[in-house]
């Protein structure tokens, strides 16, 4: 019998993956497995469903055809015991294979080097959120900058607000809240409010010749302060859960990866770090 019909058995192409098989072949044991499909034809179609997974992976030589036989109900129903025994033990097989897996998988996550490596990341991004939230309630720096150009009404804030930029000659460019030409009406010459360690803008000031004008900014690491506390937080929050489960999973790799990523290039921008190694006095 072509090798072929054990993938047709189990409703798949011949060319499919070694994965794609074991996909599919626990798919469809969970579907007609006696114990959870009470239907007659449950019962056969697992055991063939068993046997064709059998014969595809190698666990079982193609069986030759069978020779016509007198054989007694007695002897049916032997032999249909036998093969559901054996497809029953091979589904049984499967499920530890697939637990001692699991287990390895989790043992290599939380084992040697890359749960050393994840335990360094959790500690850092902890100690960056926070000093995100310390930020918040120290003191202001104020910087003195000239305005080179604007642009009204660039884009829109998460909130529906316009937004408008502004051109600094130190280089520096800066979203602001319905903007519009009263900045530039009397003089050019602003200050801009930072947070004290990381040096965050905060605040646009007007130096008006009767008055300071605060303008808000948009798009700005200081704004977006309580949700980066949050991710840089999720790292420890998955260290300290650490269950062998997909939720488990799918967290470490998106702190491994994705917030480790995230504190770097929050690091790196703006210079960052060196406002943070001098404890915010540069």
């Amino acid at each position: 019998m072509p090798k072929s019909r054990y993938y047709k058995i189990l409703g798949l192409p011949s060319s499919s993956t070694e994965k794609e098989v074991k996909k599919q072949y626990r798919i469809l044991v969970m579907k007609y497995h006696p114990d959870r499909n009470s239907d007659p034809k449950a019962q056969e179609l697992f055991i063939r469903i068993t046997e064709a997974y059998d014969i595809i992976q190698g666990n079982s030589s193609t069986p030759k055809e069978a020779v016509q036989t007198n054989k007694t109900a007695a002897d049916k129903k032997k032999e249909g015991e036998e093969r559901m025994k054996k497809a029953r033990e091979r589904f049984k097989q499967q499920e530890i294979n697939e637990k001692l897996a699991n287990i390895r998988f989790f043992q290599a996550l939380t084992h040697g080097k890359k749960w050393k490596r994840f335990k360094i990341i959790s500690i850092v991004c902890s100690v960056l959120a926070l000093l995100l939230i310390v930020d918040q309630f120290l003191p202001h720096h104020t910087t003195e900058d000239e305005l080179s150009s604007y642009s009204i009404n660039v884009a829109k804030s998460g909130s529906g607000t316009l937004v408008g930029a502004i051109y600094t000659k130190r280089g520096d460019v800066f979203f602001i809240n319905d903007l519009n030409h009263e900045l530039f009406g009397e003089t050019r010459y602003i200050e801009v409010e930072s947070s004290w360690i990381f040096h965050n803008p905060i605040y646009i000031i007007g130096k008006q010749k009767t008055r300071l004008n605060y303008y808000t900014l948009s798009f700005t690491a200081y704004n977006a302060s309580y949700l980066l506390v949050a991710l840089l937080l999720l790292p420890m929050f998955t260290f300290w859960y650490k269950r062998m489960n997909i939720l488990f999973t799918v967290l470490f790799y998106m702190s491994y990866y994705g917030v480790a990523a995230t504190a770097i290039l929050f690091l790196l921008l703006e210079n960052r770090f060196v406002h943070l190694l001098t404890i915010g006095f540069y």
